[in-house]
């Protein structure tokens, strides 16, 4: 299974680690470029599914309240069906860039 978290604001999409991401939510981490906002979450979870030869995928989101310095304050979560299509497409994409590539068929 594979975890990728990520912020999507105004267009941009940043990917965090699993380690800095518990570093943003316990307060060590500040995220100065947030601060006095409120920003989108998306969670993507990847379970590779052996007897169908596939990937499971999971999307889960939230809203992300930074204070003024940029210290997250506030985890809301948001319904499935909130998340647009650009930042599902998006994050999906990105969790599973370069993880599953078909092997070329050599002719």
């Amino acid at each position: 299974m594979d975890v990728k978290h990520f912020i999507v604001n105004h267009g941009e999409v940043r990917e965090f680690t699993g380690e800095e991401g518990s570093k943003v939510a316990n307060g060590e981490r500040l995220l100065p470029e947030y601060a006095d906002s409120k920003i989108r979450y998306v969670q993507v979870v990847v379970q590779p599914r052996e007897q169908e030869n596939g990937v499971q995928v999971q999307i889960a989101g939230a809203y992300l309240q930074f204070d003024e310095n940029g210290r997250l304050s506030e985890a809301a979560a948001r319904e499935s069906d909130d998340l647009d299509r650009f930042e599902q497409e998006t994050c999906v994409q990105l969790a599973l860039h370069n993880r599953y590539i078909e092997p070329a068929t050599v002719h």
